[in-house]
């Protein structure tokens, strides 16, 4: 019998635990690609064997893939899938927007969301996969636009991860443009249901000592530690989530390959090309042909707010990110 999230979510929080905890499989340590699993002879291996504690408190540069996904096991109770629900059904945070309007005057969420943004090249192929992969996924069959962080999300163990930011950052910044590239999209928070979710302290791009950052720097060990920094007063109010206007506290889906829609897909922004080109346009009529194709009824939507043309730290170079490449699109339907 399946459970029964309305009533859980109506609950006011209490069953959120019991809800996640029943709902989520116990993580498989034998887990190790795409179809690739490990048998382990008389338990668990050497690696995975170590104290907790000191694979929780040592530099995940230091450890090998095994022991970091040792470490996401033993810190792993899932209770921050809390964030999720708190961003949608309970929740009572409210940002300074609460819409986003695009070119045609439609209003579209601006909080309360999870969003992804990813270069073109990379966004056509999630729409053909009617979901989100992981860049461990794209890499291995060409399907992404390589970035600069590639290599230290390898070496931190999240390469085989999901990202979402907790915010339109684009929109909230005011500078309208995104790191990773032109093509946002935005999602109901149920997109992580049934899902094994943790939650970063810091974005490690931006950290000096990024070299040093142990599991326990990076990611949130669970609801308790979380509680601790909701207000800004000093109050624990678990139905407001003060954090979500940080840009760096993203949420991740662990070591998954591949997040399915599954519904959830709520829109798609665009940004307007950085040289005024008027490229935005061409790409939206090709996001809506492959949306078709895929079957999919989701709006794309023009920022109506022009990019900050000195806007830096892209991911890659924003020729890149906005490339268009003939081979990948589509023939176009029939009306």
């Amino acid at each position: 019998m399946g459970i029964d999230w309305e009533e859980l979510l109506g609950a006011g929080g209490k069953d959120l635990d019991r809800a996640y905890n029943d709902a989520i499989p116990e993580p498989d340590p034998y887990f190790y690609g795409d179809d690739e699993y490990e048998e382990a002879e008389g338990g668990k291996s050497e690696e995975q064997a170590i104290d907790p504690a000191i694979l929780l408190n040592t530099p995940l540069f230091e450890l090998t893939d095994a022991q970091k996904k040792a470490a996401f096991n033993a810190a792993y109770d899932g209770t921050p899938y809390l964030l999720a629900v708190l961003k949608g059904d309970i929740n009572f945070w409210h940002g300074s927007d609460k819409t986003l309007k695009g070119i045609d005057d439609r209003e579209y969420p601006a909080c309360d969301r999870l969003f992804h943004a990813n270069s073109v090249k990379t966004s056509i192929q999630f729409i053909r996969h009617k979901g989100l992969f992981s860049r461990a996924f794209g890499e291995k069959r060409g399907f992404q636009t390589p970035q600069n962080s590639d290599l230290i999300d390898k070496q931190l163990g999240v390469y085989n991860d999901i990202f979402f930011d907790n915010v339109d950052i684009p929109h909230i910044s005011g500078t309208n443009r995104s790191a990773y590239g032109p093509v946002m999209f935005v999602f109901k928070p149920e997109v992580l249901k049934d899902h094994k979710v943790r939650i970063l302290k810091c974005n490690p791009w931006s950290r000096e000592d990024r070299n040093t950052l142990t599991y326990n720097d990076l990611f949130y060990s669970g609801v308790e530690e979380i509680r601790t920094i909701l207000n800004d007063d000093g109050r624990q109010d678990v139905n407001r989530v003060a954090f979500l206007g940080d840009f760096d506290h993203h949420t991740t889906v662990f070591d998954t390959p591949v997040l399915s829609f599954g519904g959830n897909l709520e829109a798609i922004y665009i940004e307007q090309c950085y040289d005024g080109s008027g490229k935005e346009n061409e790409l939206k009529s090709i996001l809506e042909n492959e949306l078709r194709i895929s079957g999919l009824d989701v709006p794309v939507i023009i920022r109506k707010d022009p990019p900050d043309t000195a806007f830096t730290g892209l991911a890659t170079s924003a020729e890149e990110l906005w490339y268009i490449d003939p081979d990948d699109i589509s023939p176009e339907m029939g009306d």
